[in-house]
């Protein structure tokens, strides 16, 4: 009986202690804004407030051309005779890479290697169990959705 108070005594003081560090821990975090200086940020005077100004004038338009983006890229020509500077050219070759990506993807799918990987989505013990090597094709799925 004197053991089963003790040890229950032990396991509320470790709670106890594990709480009391817990309610630190939020107050601490809470607190580290104003603490480090986050609230203060852009007041004058502040040591921090010049960097602040520094990094929000930066010219961020000068390379990226900023919200509008990269503009006047000069466009090829694909294959050596396939002009890319008309837009409807561009839009068909757009098109073709697409839909050949959906035909592929719908291919692969629909293919032996795809059942495999239904079935290891579904039940991988069970596709173990019918003698698929399940890392093999994964590792598989894995280069070709990372190619």
């Amino acid at each position: 009986m004197q053991c089963e108070r003790l040890h229950l005594r032990h396991r509320f003081d470790a709670t106890r202690q594990l709480l009391l560090l817990q309610h630190r821990a939020v107050a601490l975090l809470k607190g580290a804004p104003g603490f480090l200086g986050g609230d203060r940020l852009d007041e004058p005077g502040s040591p921090k407030a010049p960097c602040s100004r520094q990094a929000s004038s930066l010219p961020t338009g000068t390379f990226t051309g900023g919200e509008d983006g990269i503009e006047q890229v000069p466009r090829g020509v694909l294959f050596g005779f396939i002009d890319l500077k008309s837009q409807m050219t561009m839009y068909y070759v757009v098109l073709a890479i697409f839909l050949g990506t959906l035909l592929f993807v719908h291919r692969v799918l629909h293919s032996p290697f795809g059942e495999v990987l239904k079935a290891i989505r579904e039940n991988e013990a069970r596709a173990i169990s019918l003698g698929y090597k399940t890392d093999r094709y994964k590792l598989l799925a894995f280069v070709l959705s990372a190619s």
